[in-house]
Order: structure tokens, then C-alpha cells, then sequence
């Protein structure tokens, strides 16, 4: 995904995971994966 500062990170990886797991079983849409990794990267 286009998250970069703390994506090679332990807790960005987990958060990666998780947000996939998410997108699979349909709970959430990509689109929204992508802005809470933009977010994450933001904080």
C-alpha cells in the first residue's frame, strides 16, 4: 500500500495484516484501508 514512514515497522505490519484480513471478509472496502494507513503514517 502507499503508506511509507512506518510501514516496515512491527506495528505497521500488524496493521497491514489486520486491515487485509478486514478487506477479505469484506468488513471494510480498500478505500478505507487506505486512508487509515494514510492516517497512520500521519500520526
Amino acid at each position: 500500500m502507499a503508506y511509507q514512514l512506518y510501514g516496515n515497522t512491527t506495528l505497521g505490519n500488524s496493521l497491514q495484516e489486520s486491515l487485509d484480513e478486514l478487506i477479505q471478509s469484506r468488513q471494510i472496502t480498500p478505500q478505507l484501508a487506505l486512508q487509515v494507513l494514510l492516517q497512520f503514517d500521519k500520526a
